[in-house]
């Protein structure tokens, strides 16, 4: 029979390297793409006060260079209520740090607003390439105690000062307190809840961490705000004098923060102020066990240190920066706020009022 046509083997070796060059293009196209797609990331908080304009601050790059529109709004209940654009070019391996102007809506007392902050960068030109991200954020009303009459009645708070610090931010915040004005009226005042200044130096006060463990052994409530300086003992064999031990000592981090409100800002509070004020660097060892106060931030050291007595007495030291970014970042005050509920809860449960 003859043959109407017939196929070499060079043809589909030739069609073979034809698909392979057009699959390499593609892909090698493909990837061009990626490369240029800028990568977006939030380094601000997403803590922020309802009611004022500030700055979000992003992170963007781009592998090879593209110009084009980074604009960014504002979505409260899915609802975008502010846009912005600006003109933006990259370069390679040069990540640029930008804060991006936000105007944030007022929040009612008593209420925090979750809100979505959308960034977009859409490139220019014949082959756009584009990225979006979207960051959860939180707003916060300026009054962390209003309506919070019957946790100061129930706190009964009495306050140390030496630094005349906390009293004055106290007093702005509406925090309900009376003023102890000397270390021998701690051991005598009928309040349930002593609060200790920031910025105390116990060095200056001979034995005090010697009080602050006998007034939460006779139980009551000491928080010690992020003290400067001095040592605390933490003994774990009971002394000769039948002097109650702690039932329960919890060490802490940043983590803390958290775990007392997921809302609140755990990394920084202002770009320019450390979050940790102090911190509590074990030394000793066995029985003889001495807590070491290091002002500013300690690898080694625990910004949280929590002691609990089997009568409901308790010793909270509390390292974070409260007073001085108060008015910087709503975490700090609401940090404030959720430590004395959870001072609250302990009083409660001494006093069977659950």
């Amino acid at each position: 029979m003859k043959r109407l046509f017939s196929v070499q083997p060079h043809t589909f070796t030739g069609l073979h390297c034809g698909i392979a060059l057009l699959i390499g293009l593609l892909t090698f196209g493909v990837v061009q793409a990626q490369n240029a797609i800028p990568i977006l990331s939030v380094v601000g908080h997403q803590a922020y006060f309802g009611g004022t304009t500030n700055e979000v601050q992003i992170q963007i790059s781009a592998e090879t260079p593209v110009s084009g529109r980074l604009g960014h709004s504002l979505l409260v209940n899915d609802r975008s209520i502010e846009v912005r654009e600006r003109e933006l070019s990259l370069k390679p391996g040069e990540p640029q740090v930008l804060s991006l102007p936000v105007t944030f809506p007022d929040v009612k007392p008593g209420a925090i607003y979750p809100a979505e902050l959308s960034i977009s960068f859409i490139a220019t030109g014949a082959n756009q390439v584009s990225t979006n991200i979207r960051t959860r954020i939180w707003l916060f009303p300026a009054d962390a105690f209003a309506d919070q009459s019957r946790l100061m009645k129930e706190l009964d708070l009495g306050l140390f000062d030496p630094a005349e610090k906390t009293a004055q931010c106290f007093k702005d915040a509406g925090i309900q307190f009376e003023i102890i004005p000397r270390t021998e009226a701690l051991r005598t005042t009928s309040h349930q809840t002593l609060v200790i200044g920031e910025g105390l130096n116990l060095k200056e006060y001979r034995e005090f961490d010697h009080l602050l463990l006998e007034l939460a052994e006779q139980g009551k409530t000491v928080i010690l705000f992020a003290p400067v300086g001095g040592e605390i003992g933490l003994s774990s064999v009971p002394p000769n004098d039948g002097t109650p031990l702690p039932q329960s000592m919890i060490f802490k981090r940043l983590d803390i923060i958290r775990e007392l409100d997921k809302r609140l800002d755990s990394g920084e509070w202002s770009p320019n102020r450390e979050i940790l004020a102090s911190t509590l660097v074990l030394q000793g060892n066995h029985a003889d066990v001495e807590g070491r106060i290091e002002a500013g931030k300690d690898p080694a050291g625990w910004p949280w240190v929590d002691l609990h007595w089997k009568n409901g007495g308790r010793l909270l030291i509390c390292g974070f920066a409260i007073v001085d970014p108060w008015d910087i970042n709503p975490s700090p005050r609401y940090l404030l706020l959720r430590m004395l509920e959870s001072c609250r809860e302990q009083t409660n449960k001494q006093g069977g009022r659950e």
